[in-house]
């Protein structure tokens, strides 16, 4: 069966969801299917794990994001999907700080962006895995409708 690498990956993470749930054939069929996979999974983790530099980066980004930010009742910065609301009196220091940072770290900020680039170029390639299959009755009842529709590869035509 064809996958795209990205696909492996998301797979990845339902058979280590999966693997919690109850069944001798089903832990077996994961365990196998794991070591299919194990491999490449690996390798693309490898490539995709930023540099010390770019973490450093990343940390000093949130500093300033924490600082600047407005918070809930909780403390926590109020954002959505990494995109944060600055405080409105504060936002032009705030938006000069990340500037300087991303001057000071503009060369590992590149080396990170064309990585990523990279990265989206291998998690589009194709690989064919022959998956140990089982029956659909050893997919145990805790399975949600998520899992199922990835599980789906490694069951028996019926």
């Amino acid at each position: 069966m064809k996958l795209t690498k990205k696909e492996i990956l998301e797979l990845w993470k339902v058979f280590k969801e999966a693997s919690k749930l109850q069944g001798k054939k089903f832990a077996y069929a994961i365990l196998i299917n794991e070591k299919k996979i194990k491999d490449e999974v690996e390798t693309i983790q490898t490539i995709a794990k930023p540099s010390e530099e770019y973490m450093k980066y990343i940390k000093e980004q949130m500093q300033i994001v924490n600082e600047f930010t407005v918070k809930d009742e909780h403390g926590n910065p109020i954002g959505d999907n990494g995109i944060y609301q600055l405080q409105p009196k504060r936002k032009d220091i705030a938006q000069f700080k990340l500037e300087q940072l991303s001057q000071k770290y503009k060369t590992d900020i590149e080396k990170q962006n064309k990585v990523n680039e990279e990265i989206n170029t291998i998690l589009s390639e194709e690989i064919d895995i022959d998956f140990y299959k089982i029956s659909f009755d050893d997919i145990p009842e805790e399975v949600n409708k998520e899992q199922l529709e990835k599980l789906m590869l490694i069951v028996k035509e019926w």
